[in-house]
């Protein structure tokens, strides 16, 4: 079961990440995210605020990974940390 979670885990990842990845190229979904204070595209500081929750999703996605086995083979340690945040 952990093994599934963490894979739905991962889409879900994925799918933020190509969410934020769409908005540093300038879609024009500023509304969408950020407390939707922007109208259209993001600034650069919402861009760069962007780029820095893709490497944070990416990261705890890959330790909810390992965690359940899978590769990168991270410390145990590092996916416990992120499951009691998320619980």
């Amino acid at each position: 079961m952990n093994q599934i979670a963490s894979i739905l885990y991962s889409v879900c990842s994925l799918g933020i990440i190509s969410f934020q990845l769409c908005l540093i190229a300038g879609a024009p979904w500023g509304r969408l995210t950020q407390g939707g204070k922007t109208d259209g595209s993001l600034p650069t500081s919402g861009r760069i605020a962007a780029a820095i929750n893709i490497l944070l999703f990416a990261a705890m996605s890959l330790a909810i990974l390992s965690a359940a086995g899978y590769w990168p083979n991270w410390p145990l340690w590092l996916g416990w940390r992120l499951e009691s945040q998320v619980a």
